[in-house]
C-alpha cells in the first residue's frame, strides 16, 4: 500500500500548477499537466461540488503557507530595516528620484523592486513552490517538480509582460 502511494505522488509531481491571488482571494488558477491524455482522464463525477470544495481548501491551504513562510523569513531576516512595507515603498520612491538621472536607471530600479515578498522559493520532498507577491498585492504562485530551478524571474516576467499589459492596463478591467 505504501507503494501505491508513492506511485501516485510519482506521476503527481509532473504537473504544474499555477495560482494567481490578489487581497488573498484567488482570481485564477490552473493545472498543467505534462501529457494531454491525463487531460482526458479527468472523471465528469469530480467536476462537480467535491472538487469545487477542494480546491477552495486547497486554495486556503496554500495562502496559509504563504503567509506562515513570508512571517518566518522576515522575522528570521538579517536586515531589519524593511518592518514595513510602507517604509519601504517610500524609500524606494526616495532612491528613485534621488539616485536616478535617465529614465532606464529609473525603469530598472523600478523593475527590480517589484517583489515584496520575503522569500523566493521552497523545497519539499515532493514538490517546488516559486512566489512572486507585488507592491499591489498580487501573488503569483508555480507549484512546479522538486528538482526544477527557481522559477520566480519568470513569474515576475510574466507580471511584466502579460499581466500588466494584458489585464491591468486593460480599460476593462475591474479590480474584484
Amino acid at each position: 500500500m505504501l507503494h501505491e502511494k508513492s506511485a501516485d505522488v510519482s506521476e503527481n509531481s509532473r504537473d504544474y500548477y499555477f495560482y494567481i491571488f490578489y487581497k488573498n482571494q484567488p482570481i485564477f488558477n490552473t493545472c498543467l499537466k505534462n501529457n494531454d491524455q491525463e487531460k482526458n482522464k479527468i472523471d465528469s463525477k469530480k467536476l462537480g461540488r467535491e472538487n469545487k470544495e477542494s480546491k477552495n481548501e486547497t486554495e486556503k491551504l496554500l495562502l496559509g503557507s504563504i503567509y506562515a513562510i513570508n512571517y518566518l523569513c522576515f522575522n528570521i531576516q538579517p536586515n531589519k530595516k524593511l518592518k514595513n512595507l510602507y517604509k519601504l515603498m517610500d524609500n524606494g520612491a526616495k532612491n528613485i528620484n534621488v539616485n536616478t538621472k535617465t529614465h532606464e536607471q529609473n525603469l530598472l530600479n523600478t523593475q527590480n523592486n517589484l517583489h515584496v515578498g520575503n522569500f523566493n522559493s521552497f523545497n519539499t520532498p515532493l514538490y517546488k513552490l516559486h512566489y512572486f507577491e507585488t507592491l499591489t498585492a498580487y501573488k503569483f504562485v508555480l507549484i512546479t517538480h522538486k528538482d526544477m530551478a527557481n522559477l520566480s524571474d519568470f513569474l515576475k516576467d510574466i507580471y511584466k509582460t502579460i499581466f500588466l499589459d494584458l489585464i491591468i492596463l486593460n480599460p476593462l478591467y475591474q479590480v474584484i
